[in-house]
């Protein structure tokens, strides 16, 4: 019988999910045929109400940190509290959820658990300090900051960035748990091949205009229909394109916005799309809040990022790493001033070099293969596997 490797999906985001899949589907390919690979959608496929309530919580609580300055709070007072006050903290708010998210993972027994999310990687730890449990954890964190929550006795600690890595140092982690990989990207990212014309011409826009993209998440921000007026109203030559994602109220306003009838701007809504791949390989330039997923897939292509919101603590060190630190493009949160200065790159596209000439480094797409290695490197140690595949 295959040892079982699990791998973990919290529906927290984008940048929790797309790592998971890449990693996954990296190990799937080069180890399948030595191990029982799962996707466990570990919350919300739990028949145990107490676990569906918990993730309910949990997805709302992800949701509310776009437009509640009470959520952003409470996330700031954990990085001032520290790692085990914020895990004693959420152990005890979620106590019953802990205890049965903690047995179903044994019951699972993994050879190895990997997760993109907090939690499954503490559970699991909380489970083999306690004697019920004997796994590898390992855990990926997608942002470049090592939120209080991350467990640091996970066996292996992955990073994509040297910001992460730095801060995993000084939070505590040791430096032979931490692994640094590259940004880990959507499949249907890495196997795109269109250029930006052919890109236009598959979703209905004009091949030869200046393509402007906003996507501010899932859910979007309460600045979004600011921001879609204040473009609007430059009555810009351009393609001006839209994602409004779970939004409704955002695809609600464009869906009723009355534009000039002799508007040069032509402007693109959708609501959630499997698309977004196409959109990035379309523009030249992409708005929007901060979340690494969203920026990172914009820099494979080549095109810099200005952005207009930070949703929480953690999307203001994403867009202090790549926009201060890493030079990706601009942080424009007045919606008048983002206008003025996407009528400036439009009519001098050439302003836009200084930031294309930084983006080189996330053309790398290996990240989950290398993951996949080191999981694999972890279990033929720990199982000494060489004698027996």
């Amino acid at each position: 019988m295959k040892q079982k490797v699990i791998f973990t999906f919290v529906e927290a985001g984008l940048g929790h999910i797309v790592p998971a899949t890449g990693i996954a589907d990296a190990f799937e390919k080069k180890y399948g045929d030595k191990f029982e690979v799962v996707r466990w959608h570990i919350f919300s496929q739990s028949p145990n109400p107490i676990v569906k309530k918990y993730a309910t919580d949990l997805f709302s609580w992800v949701k509310k940190a776009a437009n509640n300055k009470f959520v952003a709070f409470a996330e700031n007072i954990s990085y001032m509290v520290g790692s085990k006050t914020t895990l004693k903290f959420l152990d005890h708010k979620f106590k019953k959820a802990k205890k049965a998210i903690m047995q179903e993972i044994v019951d699972a027994k993994p050879a190895l658990i990997c997760s993109t999310f907090y939690s499954p990687s503490h559970f699991a730890i909380e489970a083999r300090k306690m004697g019920m449990l004997d796994t590898i954890v390992a855990t990926y964190t997608p942002d470049p900051v090592v939120y209080p929550a991350w467990d640091r006795r996970s066996d292996v600690f992955f990073v994509n960035n040297d910001a992460a890595h730095r801060l995993a140092v000084k939070k505590g982690f040791k430096e032979e748990q931490i692994t640094q990989v590259p940004f880990i990207l959507r499949k249907e990212i890495q196997s795109t091949t269109c250029d930006k014309k052919e890109a236009r011409r598959m979703l209905g826009l004009d091949e030869d205009k200046f393509t402007l993209l906003l996507a501010s998440g899932a859910y979007g921000t309460n600045k979004d229909e600011k921001v879609v007026d204040e473009i609007l109203k430059q009555n810009l030559n351009i393609n001006f394109a839209v994602v409004c994602g779970k939004n409704e109220k955002l695809y609600q306003y464009c869906k009723n916005y009355k534009l000039p009838q002799d508007s040069n701007t032509n402007f693109h809504f959708v609501g959630f799309t499997n698309q977004m791949f196409l959109y990035n390989s379309s523009s030249n330039l992409m708005i929007g809040k901060s979340g690494a997923n969203a920026m990172v897939e914009s820099f494979y292509f080549g095109v810099p990022f200005f952005v207009t919101s930070s949703a929480n603590l953690v999307e203001k060190y994403i867009r202090e790493y790549y926009i201060t630190e890493k030079g990706c493009g601009e942080k424009i949160f007045n919606p008048k001033m983002l206008a003025k200065k996407i009528k400036e790159v439009v009519e001098n596209p050439t302003l836009l070099e200084q930031y294309s000439n930084n983006l080189k480094p996330y053309r790398d797409f290996s990240g989950g293969e290398k993951v996949a290695d080191k999981l694999y490197e972890m279990l033929e140690k720990k199982y000494s596997l060489g004698d027996k595949l």
